[in-house]
């Protein structure tokens, strides 16, 4: 099973006031550095209560969601969205989620304002939490 959901902490500013989905530029700056490393992703999209956008792979597409869950503690996770050939077939792609995630990982890691970056399959991030 591949990790895909990721638990970080960063160092972004809310205001007391704001509304979530929070952080709005920030989220849109990551995801554009994301983008620079030459990963293929839609814009981030408010989703209320989190920020969604789409990771496109030759095979499927990486449905995402960021959002923070805890004061600081953020939770970035990437669902497979696979044709109806490959789940006919039952084509998971698993190299391409992998290398998906190892390159975001990469991204994650190098940016000053997060650390603590741990990366889950679904069934281990339902187990353990943040």
């Amino acid at each position: 099973m591949v990790r895909t959901f990721a638990s970080f902490t960063w160092d972004v500013p809310i205001a007391a006031d704001a509304q979530q989905p929070y952080a709005e530029s920030e989220v849109a700056n990551l995801v554009a550095s994301f983008r620079a490393a030459g990963i293929e992703l839609t814009q981030p999209m408010d989703a209320e209560f989190a920020w969604d956008f789409f990771g496109k792979l030759p095979h499927i597409e990486m449905y995402c969601q960021l959002g923070l869950v805890e004061s600081n503690s953020w939770l970035l996770t990437c669902h497979p969205q696979r044709s109806f050939v490959s789940w006919i077939l039952r084509r998971w792609w698993e190299q391409e989620q992998e290398d998906f995630v190892r390159r975001l990982n990469e991204e994650l890691r190098s940016e000053k304002r997060i650390s603590e970056v741990r990366w889950y399959s679904p069934e281990e991030w339902n187990r353990v939490g943040v």
